[in-house]
């Protein structure tokens, strides 16, 4: 199951995950984003794999009730409402819950409401993003052709060699005072 349907990025990966016996449930709370989503998958010949529901999973729940989904993937601003409707959707074992939040405030109060329903076995990560540089390399091919008339006329070069690279930019996180 998943939330949010949104730009289909999530959909599109838990399809890759589940293809080719699995079924990914989705719901989205704008109809014309649940209608585009219909259309992108169904283009994509993946519409098999995915069902598309135009709904408000806060106050609604899932469509799944009866103890199926394996995991449900959570992507929206109040995860906390959605957390008691999951009970009727997941299998009571081995399941698996993920909430994406970008705020601690939104961790704590999820946690605090799994906690409440009875989930255990709570996990927070993080994961940061990091940015790179990226650098133009131009460098000289030298004219092996005739060297020596190279070095007298000064036609190093024949050509130039570009290359792309990527580095993490450097930055120092600090503490100060």
């Amino acid at each position: 199951q998943s939330t949010w349907g949104g730009s289909g990025s999530m959909t599109h990966a838990l399809v890759r995950t589940i293809h080719p016996n699995g079924l990914v449930v989705t719901c989205e709370f704008h109809e014309s984003r649940c209608n585009t989503l219909k259309a992108e998958f169904s283009e994509h010949d993946l519409s098999h794999l995915v069902e598309f529901h135009h709904r408000d999973v806060e106050s609604l729940g899932f469509p799944v009730d009866d103890q199926s989904a394996d995991v449900a993937m959570l992507d929206l601003p109040k995860p906390w409402l959605v957390i008691p409707h999951l009970k009727k959707s997941l299998k009571p074992s081995d399941s698996k819950i993920c909430i994406f939040s970008p705020c601690i405030e939104q961790i704590q109060l999820s946690c605090k409401v799994l906690t409440s329903e009875g989930f255990s076995n709570l996990r927070t990560m993080e994961c940061l993003s990091r940015e790179y540089d990226v650098i133009k390399n131009e460098l000289p091919i030298p004219n092996f052709d005739n060297h020596e008339k190279a070095i007298k006329e000064h036609e190093w070069v024949t050509d130039k060699n570009v290359e792309w690279r990527a580095k993490p930019k450097l930055s120092m996180t600090g503490h100060s005072g």
